[in-house]
């Protein structure tokens, strides 16, 4: 998908679509499918939200109390997604991402995202963004 694509879809529909594509980031490269995802663009700011995102294999792991391991293997897997995110982000919303930070919690299986864009994506309805609404009505 390229930013003209981009262009003509609402948040929603952009949040739909990226909610989607890194689902199956996880499910092709984790070999497991998240729960629910949820993104919320807040204008140059993209924050996402995975739940049930700990694997098999990390959860068996920290049963049998191997913790620094497995906080190793999360921080290898995160930094390892965080690049093809990047990229997939960078292709669908045709702006740069400038800074990404990520954070597992095993006790939750919550895995937090957010994503600094160089400038906000280019949508249809770019009013419904929070940020948006709150810097062009005051």
């Amino acid at each position: 998908m390229n930013s003209k694509i981009v262009k003509s879809k609402t948040v929603q529909e952009l949040e739909d679509w990226l909610s989607h594509e890194i689902g199956s980031l996880y499910s092709n490269k984790l070999g497991q499918q998240p729960g629910e995802i949820t993104c919320q663009l807040f204008e140059a700011k993209l924050a996402v939200v995975l739940e049930e995102s700990v694997t098999h294999l990390e959860r068996m792991l920290i049963s049998a109390n191997h913790d620094r391991m497995v906080h190793q293997i999360r921080t290898t897997l995160n930094r390892s997604l965080q690049t093809r995110i990047s990229h997939l982000l960078e292709e669908t919303a045709g702006v740069a991402v400038i800074d990404f930070l990520s954070s597992t919690t095993f006790d939750t299986r919550r895995t937090g995202m957010i994503i600094f864009f160089e400038d906000a994506p280019a949508v249809t309805d770019p009013y419904v963004i929070p940020k948006y609404k709150s810097v062009k009505n005051s």
